[in-house]
């Protein structure tokens, strides 16, 4: 007697960070899925970056930016401020450490070293900075969760649904100050955060991100 064989479940794509999707057939879901016309996407996916001019090494095409809007500028003082404190505190530790070892080196050679470990990252940093608004995305695509950060490295994150576990609306000391809201969503492996939304964005984008995850796994089941 044949025994039928039991079908293979569905194979469902992981993407790290870093990675990016093919645009293989086998890649494509077998039959388009019933998407809720309140939930703005992108007109089209998000397949490959294109290269950009210095200092951005990276930045993806204007069909696949944010379907949300941006950060609030406050992002970008805020990670200022803390650049600041960083840097005061190194500051005062080099010139203890200069004055410290000044009768075995000269204080202007001490100095120097300190400005040459501390300038590589104070121009990274400032550049991130400067560029933070343009850089940072994050849309609903069709399959995933899509989030992009950084601006000289730039980093891709491709959250499938059906790993998302929940999504929360946050709002500490400091959103509170600047009037804005986090989205912290969760996964087995990590979690990803999202800050500086508008209230009412940060809202609508946890609402329409846990109502694809629901019908992703829907569908697996």
């Amino acid at each position: 007697m044949a025994i039928a064989k039991k079908a293979a479940p569905p194979v469902i794509p992981r993407f790290a960070p870093g990675r990016m999707p093919s645009s293989s057939p086998r890649f494509m879901p077998a039959a388009p899925l019933p998407i809720p016309k309140e939930i703005k996407m992108p007109p089209h996916d998000y397949l490959r970056p294109r290269e950009a001019g210095f200092p951005i090494s990276k930045i993806l095409p204007k069909e696949v930016e944010t379907t949300y809007g941006g950060l609030n500028p406050a992002a970008k003082y805020m990670r200022f401020f803390g650049f600041v404190a960083i840097i005061s505190i190194y500051a005062a530790f080099s010139l203890m450490a200069v004055f410290a070892a000044s009768a075995v080196f000269p204080i202007w050679a001490g100095l120097l070293c300190a400005i040459a470990i501390a300038l590589p990252f104070a121009l990274s940093e400032l550049i991130e900075i400067a560029f933070l608004l343009e850089t940072f995305r994050f849309s609903l695509q069709r399959e995933y969760l899509f989030v992009r950060t950084g601006a000289i490295d730039p980093t891709y994150e491709l959250i499938p649904y059906e790993n998302i576990q929940d999504a929360q609306v946050s709002q500490g000391l400091v959103d509170k100050l600047f009037n804005v809201s986090s989205v912290v969503v969760s996964t087995p492996a990590s979690s990803i955060f999202i800050g500086f939304l508008p209230n009412e964005t940060a809202k609508k984008f946890r609402e329409d991100l846990l109502t694809l995850a629901q019908l992703h796994k829907n569908m697996a089941e």
